[in-house]
């Protein structure tokens, strides 16, 4: 039950945000895009009056399945009831049922990228990864610009101890090169430790890195430590799938049976999403069932856990 509570205020909460989404996206628009987005939405859709309530107008023409603002994905779809097909006099429908999907008004979809940015074609996962693993233990309140204003210098240094930069560059990602699997792990174990300390050097925490297995991460508290892990083509994720990416775990809700994923690659292709775990108060922005995360999903070798403390 409580479950089942907290799923409905989610859904609330994402509801409002997604009006609230809807209205900043409208101010943007000039006055001619918006004069022509008024009078194109209040052609097709006119709430009235009726001895049923109010009642969305459908012209005779052909019903209308959905409004879209042309700055967002924002959808709200119409779905007449049976008695719609008698259309009064004045054309509006007797009554007609507003057909309301969780997908199509998430703010997941509320701003879809269409111009190139940074991201779009390199590899840097595992590096993002790794700062935003950082930013979550030390920083999760901080704007993102801000944070990386002010750790610059590490990411300078890190970039250059980076393995095969180029395979980075280019979008091959953590590729290093090594013909061992075993090697591998290590290597790029040794890789994220040694960013840590790169990240904390000029401070008084110091980072620790550890193997952990996909049974921990059940139990592990997330109040204390994140997890950083490789994730294979067959995770799917809220909105679907990323193919083999690194993320950073933040947090996990139990009551719904999710990890909170901080993914550098859902901005990109699926808009802003950022929500906050109320638990850690660190921000995530996409998830994953805890039981999607299986052997045939992570690279169950190279999952980290990262924990910070003082020195």
């Amino acid at each position: 039950m409580r479950a089942y509570i907290k799923q409905t205020t989610h859904k609330i909460r994402d509801f409002i945000y997604a009006g609230w989404r809807f209205l900043v996206d409208f101010r943007r628009l000039s006055s001619q895009q918006s004069a022509t987005f008024c009078r194109s939405s209040l052609r097709r859709v006119l709430v009235r009056s009726n001895t049923n309530g109010l009642a969305p107008a459908i012209q005779a023409g052909g019903p209308f399945d959905a409004i879209t603002h042309p700055h967002s994905t924002t959808h709200f779809s119409l779905a007449p009831s049976p008695e719609t097909s008698l259309v009064n006099r004045q054309g509006v429908a007797p009554a007609c049922r507003i057909k309301f999907s969780y997908q199509s008004w998430n703010p997941i979809l509320s701003q879809i990228q269409r111009v190139l940015a940074q991201g779009n074609f390199d590899g840097l996962c595992l590096i993002y990864s790794l700062f935003n693993a950082f930013k979550a233990l030390k920083r999760p309140k901080e704007q993102a610009a801000k944070f990386a204003r002010d750790h610059r210098d590490q990411w300078i240094v890190v970039i250059g101890n980076t393995p095969s930069l180029h395979n980075f560059v280019l979008g091959s990602g953590s590729v290093f090169g090594i013909q061992s699997d075993e090697m591998d792990v290590k290597v790029k174990r040794a890789f994220i430790a040694t960013s840590f300390d790169v990240m904390t050097e000029e401070s008084n925490d110091s980072c620790t890195v550890t193997a952990t297995d996909i049974q921990s991460l059940v139990t592990m508290d997330f109040t204390k430590s994140v997890a950083v892990l490789c994730v294979k083509k067959r995770a799917k994720f809220e909105n679907g799938g990323m193919g083999e990416h690194w993320i950073t775990i933040v947090g996990r809700d139990d009551e719904l049976g999710k990890y909170l994923v901080a993914c550098s690659n859902t901005l990109l292709h699926y808009g802003f999403t950022e929500r906050q775990d109320e638990q850690t108060g660190r921000f995530y922005n996409t998830t994953i069932d805890v039981a999607g995360i299986t052997k045939a999903t992570v690279y169950s070798d190279y999952i980290n856990q990262v924990h910070v403390s003082k020195r």
